[in-house]
């Protein structure tokens, strides 16, 4: 898919698309390969709770639960609520 060439590191990636075409699933996989390589990593979900992305990614073959007990794994979950992203409240889970 990347012509064995991938991403710089640092960069910051935006993965569009429709629901169901993976976004969250590759998101996963990144974020895995850095915390294997013992990297910290810092995840932001809009729609589904940290909760529901670890549960959903052990389908596809990923624990992440591990990198998050180990701190390697930060997840940033913002609620879309009210009308637009005028009313958008962080919560902050670890």
């Amino acid at each position: 898919m990347f012509e064995g060439k991938g991403f710089f590191r640092g960069s910051s990636i935006l993965v569009s698309g429709s629901s169901g075409t993976g976004k969250t699933s590759i998101g996963a996989w990144f974020a895995d390969s850095t915390c294997r390589r013992r990297e910290k990593c810092m995840y932001f979900a809009f729609e589904e709770s940290p909760q529901q992305i670890i549960r959903n990614m052990r389908s596809i073959g990923l624990n992440l639960d591990q990198h998050v007990k180990k701190d390697y794994w930060n997840f940033i979950h913002f609620v879309p609520a009210c009308t637009g992203l005028k009313c958008i409240w962080p919560i902050f889970i670890n």
